[in-house]
């Protein structure tokens, strides 16, 4: 009977020893996957940062090229509201309306308009 239990023991100590060595390699895996985890994440931010810089950096690039074509129409004679745009053009002429009839408000001016 202890030739039994001797046996018996020593398999449970196998036993034991396979399931320590499984559960070490278990939290090898868990700390690994954790890791990894991290990482994803970090990357992630990167990438969500590398995609706006190049948005702003293409809306940028637009914009310029839509000012580059503005220069281009005002040395052909044509003023475009990229560079002034018409809400300054009216509240200017707003101004300037406002300006001269407090300035010259006993006086009675028309404006001729001309058309090409």
């Amino acid at each position: 009977m202890s030739s039994f239990m001797s046996v018996a023991n020593v398999r449970m100590d196998n036993l034991a020893h396979v399931i320590r060595h499984q559960q070490h390699i278990m939290q090898n895996v868990y700390n690994t996957v954790s890791q990894l985890n991290q990482d994803v994440m970090i990357l992630r931010a990167l990438v969500i940062s590398a995609i706006d810089n190049m948005t702003n950096y293409i809306t940028m690039l637009n914009e310029l090229d839509d000012i580059r074509i503005a220069i281009k129409d005002l040395a052909h004679g044509q003023l475009s509201p990229v560079l002034l745009p018409p809400q300054i053009i009216a509240y200017t002429l707003w101004s300037v309306h406002h300006a001269l009839r407090q300035n010259f408000s006993s006086r009675t001016y028309t404006v001729r308009t001309h058309h090409r």
